[in-house]
């Protein structure tokens, strides 16, 4: 078909069932601010409390007014992707103003927000900064929130059953193994999500660890977001037990959140049985035995040192949950290029975790064996592929690897902003692929002094990673503004 074919099909977004299910996205981020306010009441932090209840007083008054908004209930995919872009953006900048009340710039507030908000964990903040037990929550439950709750909320709690709930959620990266009864599955979703926080809150603070930091780490973890109490991250801690305990639960959010929903009417089974489950765990321990290798071969740390430390920080890369045991600046060139492709694969989909997911990373192998088994077959024989058991459809397929290579161009093209700026190739590359990645791991580029256009472009990289991508790229698309519309009804 033709582009003029294509522009003869496409359907613009309409204003009525975008303000409108915005608006139940907005209320969804009522919490994103009251609970840090609550908190900071506790604190006796009365103008950052102050500044926090505004900003869900904001979102609760906003959302309700565009949630009366009568409109169509069916909602289209590319406004269903422009509602989820818009969520993150406006949480995002909404949070900025109360951050600033720490007595921070605005572009580092906002980057702050952002990485809090896209389970991040890079910061732009001076490491010797003092931060503020309020600012500390704040962050780290900006990061759970926006892990799984934004979206996923709306959908289990506010939003009508149907196709409007259903395309929501599947724009989401981390809900996408919502399928079937869409809030009923949502729900269970959350349920599980706050089990395990709270599961691992408990298990923190029975090991030792003071239930401020507990919570925090907790929160952190689960959404695999990385955002540590400390500035020496894990390294803070001098238990062992805890640093795992941490990296632990990092790894619990990057299993797909269907999984534990089938283990829990099947059986602990479904563990074993899951090529998802079973690729991430290959996968951290393919980077622990290289991380292994190339910290051995640089002569740099002793044995006790890497047997503690590459196991964690494998782990960490993998489920690009961030925490780190060692300076990763310290690291030899070998150990941060397997670290950095660690991150991009990520972890499984549906999970918390960022990168391309290991279903895509299977997939591209599929593919690479299906092209030299053809060479072996006759021409009239046919091979198809199969993810996770089941023969995916021409159109995921394309989506899939679509996602893959944008993934590749966007990090390539910050690197490039990175290069022309002069920072050094290989410590520039890898915080690229941790900010798109949704990470947190850095070499010390990303920091205080880093220029103001390449932390404006790092906020747009972690958008993106968390959207996917092609949810962000849909609001630059004319054809997303511009053009016919659907009758409204």
């Amino acid at each position: 078909m033709t582009s003029k074919g294509y522009r003869t099909l496409t359907r613009a977004v309409r204003a009525r069932p975008v303000l409108k299910y915005l608006g139940h996205v907005l209320l969804s981020l009522v919490g994103l601010a009251l609970v840090p306010a609550l908190f900071a009441l506790v604190q006796r932090e009365y103008v950052l409390a102050g500044r926090l209840v505004a900003a869900a007083g904001a979102f609760g008054v906003t959302g309700w007014l565009f949630s009366q908004i009568r409109s169509p209930s069916r909602l289209q995919t590319n406004e269903a992707l422009v509602i989820a872009s818009a969520a993150f953006f406006i949480g995002a900048s909404a949070m900025t103003w109360p951050l600033m009340g720490s007595g921070f710039t605005l572009i580092d507030s906002f980057f702050e927000s952002v990485s809090a908000i896209t389970t991040t964990g890079l910061s732009t903040l001076p490491p010797d900064t003092s931060l503020t037990a309020t600012h500390l929550f704040t962050r780290a439950w900006m990061q759970w929130y926006g892990g799984m709750v934004i979206i996923v909320l709306a959908v289990a709690l506010m939003l009508p059953p149907g196709a409007a709930s259903k395309n929501l959620a599947q724009s989401d990266a981390m809900a996408e193994g919502i399928v079937g009864s869409v809030r009923q599955r949502a729900r269970a979703f959350l349920v599980v999500y706050v089990v395990l926080t709270v599961a691992g809150i408990v298990l923190l603070f029975a090991l030792g660890m003071p239930i401020f930091d507990a919570v925090a780490h907790a929160l952190a973890a689960i959404s695999t977001g990385g955002f540590a109490t400390s500035a020496g991250s894990l390294s803070a801690f001098d238990s062992g037990l805890l640093r795992w305990s941490v990296v632990c639960l990092s790894v619990l959010g990057a299993i797909s959140f269907s999984l534990y929903d089938r283990v829990r009417h099947h059986g602990w089974r479904e563990l074993l049985g899951d090529t998802g489950c079973r690729a991430l765990f290959v996968s951290i321990g393919a980077t622990t035995a290289l991380v292994t290798l190339f910290m051995s071969l640089s002569g740099h740390y002793d044995w006790s040192l890497i047997a503690e430390n590459a196991p964690l920080m494998a782990a960490s890369a993998q489920t690009t949950a961030g925490f780190s045991s060692v300076t990763v600046a310290d690291l030899g060139p070998a150990s941060k290029a397997v670290l950095m492709a660690s991150m991009f694969v990520g972890g499984d989909a549906g999970s918390t975790a960022g990168g391309i997911k290991l279903v895509r990373l299977l997939l591209i192998f599929q593919l690479i064996g299906l092209a030299v088994i053809r060479t072996a077959l006759p021409e009239r024989a046919t091979v198809g592929l199969k993810i996770y058991g089941q023969a995916p459809e021409n159109a995921q397929v394309h989506r899939m690897l679509t996602i893959v290579f944008l993934f590749s161009a966007v990090v390539l093209v910050t690197w490039l902003a990175f290069l022309a700026f002069g920072y050094p190739p290989l410590d520039s590359l890898f915080d690229v692929v941790s900010a798109t990645a949704t990470t947190g791991l850095s070499t010390g580029v990303t920091s205080s002094d880093l220029a103001p256009p390449l932390k404006a472009l790092l906020c747009l990289d972690m958008l993106m990673g968390r959207l996917e991508i092609l949810a962000v790229l849909t609001l630059f698309f004319p054809a997303t503004w511009i053009g016919r519309r659907m009758t409204e009804k």
